[in-house]
């Protein structure tokens, strides 16, 4: 469903829509968007040097909250609160798709550093969520401890850590919806709806 994927990329080009995703209540532990959030929407288009392979993301926001410092280059270490907001739409499960996301962030954090947009120790923090928009439920790992083998479990403490958000559209409990007020919300409705009708 190319063609789906490429109508969900085009609708949440709107900051508006991403505002209204991050305060539909799905994303926890992000559930209360403040207003003074300003959102700005960054390149997914990454090459991986050592590959020399280019990948795509699908969207990437980064989310600026508090009018204190309008120019983030002027705020002094601490004081720079941002967070990146990656949303991937899916419309067949993917197995490894927390390796994936994790290669994305990955990469995005190395390309900004080496142009300075976001240096360490002031990279912001992540919020990756995967919208998926499949028929059949979504059976394949979720987060990365999903995936690691059960033999030396004594490493748990060192290994990637990454848990996206899953949203599944066609899967959610109706009394998990955002409300109808919700863009978001009136947008599941829409993709959920069986008749014309609706």
């Amino acid at each position: 469903m190319p063609n789906q994927d490429a109508g969900f990329k085009l609708i949440f080009s709107n900051p508006e829509l991403v505002r209204e995703l991050l305060s539909s209540g799905l994303c926890d532990p992000w559930r209360d968007v403040e207003e003074a959030i300003s959102l700005e929407k960054v390149s997914g288009s990454l090459v991986d040097e050592r590959l020399l392979v280019r990948r795509e993301n699908d969207l990437v926001w980064l989310c600026r909250k508090g009018e204190e410092y309008p120019d983030p280059a002027d705020a002094p270490p601490g004081k720079k609160q941002r967070a990146l907001v990656l949303v991937e739409f899916q419309s067949s499960p993917d197995p490894i798709m927390p390796v994936r996301l994790a290669s994305y962030l990955s990469l995005l954090y190395e390309q900004a550093h080496r142009e300075s947009k976001w240096t360490a120790p002031e990279l912001p923090r992540a919020l990756p969520v995967i919208l998926y928009h499949g028929l059949l439920p979504w059976k394949s790992a979720c987060q990365m401890s999903d995936l690691w083998s059960s033999a030396y479990p004594e490493l748990d403490p060192v290994q990637l850590q990454l848990r996206p958000i899953l949203i599944d559209i066609h899967h959610l409990d109706e009394t998990e919806l955002p409300p109808e007020n919700n863009l978001f919300g009136l947008l599941f409705r829409i993709e959920r709806s069986q008749k014309i009708e609706e």
